[in-house]
């Protein structure tokens, strides 16, 4: 864990600007009608997971480049098991 805590502290600056670079080239590419922003840290709460499940699906199946997903009534379900019930251990 030394070493990790020696990098991060070494590179956050420079790996702080390559995220800000990567961000803004995909926001400045896309306008807000064709970009989906969804925050891991909402993504996996048990409060707004499941509603941004069904806003990606919905996204997804949206557009030039339309993709088939899953019914929207398993979504829900679909989410606890991959957020929910692979995290137990942790």
């Amino acid at each position: 864990i030394h070493e990790w805590l020696d990098w991060r502290d070494l590179n956050f600056e420079r790996e702080l600007e390559a995220w800000r670079k990567h961000f803004t080239y995909w926001m400045d590419r896309y306008s807000s009608l064709n970009r989906l922003v969804v925050p891991y840290e909402q993504i996996i709460t048990r409060r707004d997971g499941p509603a941004l499940t069904s806003r990606m699906a919905q996204f997804l199946k949206t557009g030039n480049q339309a993709v088939n997903t899953t019914s929207d009534g398993d979504l829900p379900c679909i989410w606890k098991k991959i957020v929910e019930d692979n995290n137990k251990g942790e």
